[in-house]
């Protein structure tokens, strides 16, 4: 299993939930480490993560170059995962225990 987070606010939000599953081993690689990052070094990162299983990133974030990236990655078969889709339905989930 490889996994990519768009940027270290994904990584961030996805490590714990790994622990949750005790997949504490799997390594998270950042596709957008920092935001001064050249295009240049971005697009060797995401030519190297051509082969990952997923693509973690929050919806709301994205840019537009961090669309043109997931619409690659994802020509190459990698998986997206929307962070925001998890955290809909666990507020779902929330609402329907309490009733509100």
């Amino acid at each position: 299993m490889r996994i990519v987070a768009l940027d270290p606010g994904a990584a961030k939000w996805l490590r714990p939930r790994l622990a949750q599953l005790h997949l504490t081993g799997v390594p998270i690689e950042v596709l957008f480490e920092r935001p001064d990052d050249p295009q240049e070094i971005i697009a060797k990162r995401a030519w190297s993560m051509r082969n990952a299983t997923c693509l973690v990133y929050h919806g709301q974030r994205l840019d537009f170059a961090s669309r043109i990236y997931c619409e690659r990655l994802q020509t190459q078969g990698v998986r997206l995962v929307d962070l925001n889709d998890f955290e809909n339905r666990r507020l779902e989930k929330y609402r329907g225990m309490t009733g509100e």
